[in-house]
């Protein structure tokens, strides 16, 4: 070998390494790769396997929400808090992501915070445990309310896989003892090939420790998914499919009543709880009473936009305090004030158990 040729002094005895050592190891080469592959692999399809499902449950849930609940605030925070639970998890994720900055084109500023304050590593087990509670207050039928739970405990699942991928990763003396074995027996190769082959082992051995040490980083790379799965693509995704079945509800429902089938529109008014078509058409008649009443204007109806604001009274109990409900036509006020007839004639708000029945007969 190279020893003999160049280091070796005169009347020293020659050192001759065989390929028979190399020969006997190369399959233990290959099944620590095969090994250390498959378990990596393992890893990544199942990180994947679950994101996949994320994306499809949120849209279940969401889809579940746009279509039993009635409520239209109830509805408009369950959809983006569907929404905010594949960032959240995505934050968890990777450790160098901002809950601020992943939230707050989806949920509301004080919401935001209420989640920033839990932290990333516990901010998807508290949106699911909003998710749980406003699934709770939904007026639905009990079958309904266990499939929307089942949901909920589905994407639960989802979080302790990802913990699991990101707690536990591979043995770290399985992957030195991999590295270690192939860099011995990498090194020990040109010593064998050098009495037949000469200079010429030297572009071979770098050739094949440039493919087998490329496979082993392969494995050391897809051991952890989270860093090369596309995951923000995967949340824009749910963000817009969500987004897109939101603004379709009334489309679907009138191709079915133009096919016969009386369906009542799906987008309502956030402050008095009718369809649009009834609460634009009855914007007018608001204004005339409210003008020869006093205090509390019209059913104003203006597209509200992402984040428009639902105004309710506080003093209202029978409706659900949120600001900021999506993609539905808004009152500009929660005061549908009427005038009394007897003796000192004044104005008075709508009281709670009027509100609530009224958003039962028209969301």
């Amino acid at each position: 070998g190279l020893y003999n040729v160049y280091a070796v002094p005169k009347g020293a005895p020659l050192i001759v390494i065989s390929s028979t050592p190399l020969d006997i190891t190369a399959f233990a080469v290959s099944l620590l790769l095969v090994f250390r592959t498959d378990s990596s692999y393992a890893r990544w399809e199942e990180a994947l396997k679950t994101w996949n499902e994320v994306r499809s449950l949120s849209k279940d849930l969401a889809r579940q929400s746009c279509y039993w609940v009635n409520e239209p605030a109830r509805k408009a925070m369950l959809v983006r808090w569907c929404e905010a639970f594949s960032r959240a998890l995505l934050v968890h994720c990777r450790v160098d992501g901002s809950l601020e900055h992943e939230l707050e084109d989806v949920l509301l500023p004080h919401e935001v915070a209420a989640v920033a304050a839990v932290g990333p590593s516990g901010a998807p087990s508290f949106i699911l445990q909003v998710l749980a509670e406003l699934i709770e207050q939904c007026i639905v039928t009990e079958t309904k309310e266990d499939t929307m739970f089942s949901t909920v405990r589905s994407l639960s699942d989802a979080v302790a896989v990802c913990n699991k991928l990101l707690r536990y990763p591979l043995p770290l003396a399985y992957t030195r003892h991999t590295s270690r074995f192939m860099f011995l027996w990498l090194s020990a190769m040109p010593w064998a090939m050098w009495s037949d082959m000469h200079w010429v082992c030297v572009p071979i051995t770098a050739a094949i420790s440039y493919l087998l040490l490329g496979i082993d980083e392969i494995g050391v790379q897809i051991e952890e998914p989270f860093g090369i799965l596309p995951l923000e693509d995967v949340c824009v995704d749910i963000t817009a499919e969500i987004d897109a079945m939101m603004e379709r509800q009334d489309i679907v429902t009138d191709l079915l009543a133009a096919g016969g089938v009386d369906c009542a529109p799906r987008s309502t008014c956030g402050a008095c709880g009718q369809p649009v078509t009834v609460a634009a058409a009855a914007a007018p008649q608001f204004a005339a009473s409210s003008s020869g009443g006093g205090g509390g204007g019209g059913c104003n109806s203006s597209n509200s936009g992402r984040h428009g604001a639902v105004i309710v009274s506080s003093d209202q109990a029978g409706v659900f305090d949120v600001s900021g409900t999506r993609d539905h036509v808004d009152c500009a006020t929660a005061d549908h004030s009427s005038s009394s007839s007897s003796g000192g004639s004044s104005s008075s708000s709508i009281n709670g158990t009027q509100a609530a029945s009224l958003n039962g007969a028209h969301a």
